[in-house]
């Protein structure tokens, strides 16, 4: 079997940086979701941003499948996250945001945009962060 090359090439559509969250807050039409843990999140998050943790994607003591569609659905709107509005998922450094963006684009979301930096980034660029 011969080598090949994998040159990956991202696309801006799926993808938040520090400067396009920061030209954007506040914008009714973003929504920022914040998936880390309640605690991590209460010592700091990007501004404007909700707490919605990752792991309610999937019903308790489950991998295999993720919960009611309608029901998570239901949980995003109540946080601003609807599918008319671009919503970008974050963490602390972009594994668990991953994880909720592949499940916001099964929800049938069309706008949807992971900031890889995430909470890492952001804290280390001198953006300012929110404290609970």
């Amino acid at each position: 079997m011969e080598r090949g090359r994998f040159t990956a090439t991202p696309t801006g559509d799926v993808m938040a940086t520090t400067v396009w969250i920061s030209e954007r807050i506040p914008d009714d039409g973003v929504a920022l979701l914040d998936t880390r843990a309640r605690k991590e999140f209460d010592d700091g998050h990007i501004p404007g941003a909700e707490w919605w943790d990752w792991f309610t994607a999937v019903p308790p003591g489950e991998w295999n499948v993720a919960r009611d569609l309608d029901e998570l659905r239901a949980e995003w709107a109540a946080l601003g996250a609807v599918p008319d509005h671009e919503v970008v998922v974050y963490c602390r450094s972009g594994m668990r945001a991953a994880h909720t963006y592949m499940v916001l684009k099964h929800a049938g979301y069309p706008r949807v945009r992971l900031y890889d930096g995430s909470w890492q980034e952001w804290s280390m660029s001198g953006s300012d962060g929110e404290r609970a």
